[in-house]
């Protein structure tokens, strides 16, 4: 049994979508963003879990799109670049807009809109914030680590887990 409090390299190794015990994954990571209440880029509204899943085609896409990740940073790897900790929930028209862009620069254009509540949002999607922020620096590393410790964080919030084990079924569990 793994006794590290932190979540096993699985979150970061295996590409959303692929196969099942990751989309389950990808499913938990978005419960847990559901329960944040994420704020829509677009139309400046907190947002509720059948306005999502009914209305407003809200799906998971990249936030280090893949063709900037591949073409610009070299991560040739789809595992690396599909990775859930690189994925929340926004719509199509948002990430249309964002393309293959770096977040540095899709982020500042989004933080000029006049009246937009950048931060919170950003924080409503479990995503760093600040002057030192990763996405503004364009570090995927970096990002993973801060999102992976976000992401873990919330998850013990929401559920009472204390160390990673406790989500993995043993023999012991059954």
């Amino acid at each position: 049994m793994n006794n590290d409090p932190r979540p096993t390299s699985a979150v970061r190794e295996k590409p959303a979508g692929q196969p099942r015990d990751n989309q389950a994954l990808m499913r938990t990571v978005s419960q847990v963003l559901l329960r944040l209440k994420p704020t829509k880029a677009g139309d400046f509204f907190e947002a509720n879990v059948n306005h999502f899943l009914r209305h407003m085609n809200i799906d998971d896409h990249h936030l280090f799109p893949a063709a900037y990740l591949r073409d610009t940073k070299g991560i040739k790897s789809t595992v690396a670049r599909d990775c859930v900790l690189n994925r929340t929930l926004i719509d199509r028209t948002t990430n249309q807009i964002i393309s293959a862009r770096a977040p540095s620069d899709y982020m500042a254009t989004i933080q000029k809109t006049q009246g937009f509540p950048f931060d919170a949002v950003l924080l409503s999607h479990c995503l760093p914030v600040g002057a030192t922020s990763p996405l503004l620096a364009d570090d995927y590393d970096a990002f993973l680590d801060w999102r992976q410790q976000r992401l873990w964080q919330e998850i013990q919030r929401v559920t009472g887990l204390h160390v990673a084990a406790d989500l993995e079924i043993t023999p012991e569990t059954l």
